[in-house]
């Protein structure tokens, strides 16, 4: 935001309120009735104790807001540019597999709060190999900023929220490697052995 501060965690998710009114008028409210809100204008880097605002229809009375105050964990913001790597997740065919993907994003921009951000480690972009057919498709993966272990990284912020990409997929076939040597080798040396594999994919 514009301090420059962003928040890293909040102890609580969630808070439970307790109304008052009329039957008719307390079974007609819904969640969206009601809004909760904090006040961060205030907050520094750290933990902060906040105050739970909360405003409902002018026909009930709020009676109760459990916990009152949450305590947000604040810290500076950073952006960083992390890559994108693509995911192809479904049965792929065991003679086929995913081609050369194309995509104009190969990094994207990510901001939030600094250890938030330390903890990407790239943006994976999910595709599905069921969906691909062997004529280039374009297709859009959205992306989820993950870390090094391959974990969601919440709270952050990506400059796209998705990227298009070119997939197709591709025969394969094994075949046997046969090396033909060339040449002599100097009367001085002798060639025992070439290490290869006998077959290539």
């Amino acid at each position: 935001n514009d301090s420059g501060l962003s928040i890293r965690d909040v102890d609580k998710e969630y808070v439970d309120i307790t109304v008052k009114g009329k039957r008719s008028e307390v079974n007609s409210i819904s969640k969206s009735d009601i809004k909760v809100s904090a006040d961060l204008k205030d907050v520094k880097v750290g933990y902060n104790n906040v105050a739970v605002n909360v405003k409902g229809p002018k026909q009930i009375d709020i009676k109760q807001v459990n916990p009152e105050d949450i305590k947000v964990y604040v810290d500076k913001t950073v952006t960083k540019t992390k890559p994108v790597k693509v995911k192809y997740v479904g049965k792929i065919p065991r003679n086929k597999e995913p081609g050369e993907t194309y995509t104009e994003y190969k990094f994207v921009q990510v901001s939030g709060a600094s250890s938030r951000v330390d903890k990407v480690s790239y943006l994976s972009a999910s595709v599905n190999a069921d969906k691909i057919g062997d004529k280039p498709k374009r297709v859009e993966a959205k992306l989820i900023p993950v870390d090094r272990n391959g974990n969601t990284v919440h709270r952050v912020f990506l400059s796209r929220k998705s990227i298009h990409l070119d997939v197709k997929m591709m025969m394969k076939k094994t075949v046997p490697l046969v090396i033909d040597t060339k040449g002599e080798v100097d009367s001085k040396m002798r060639l025992e052995k070439v290490e290869a594999p006998k077959n290539i994919t």
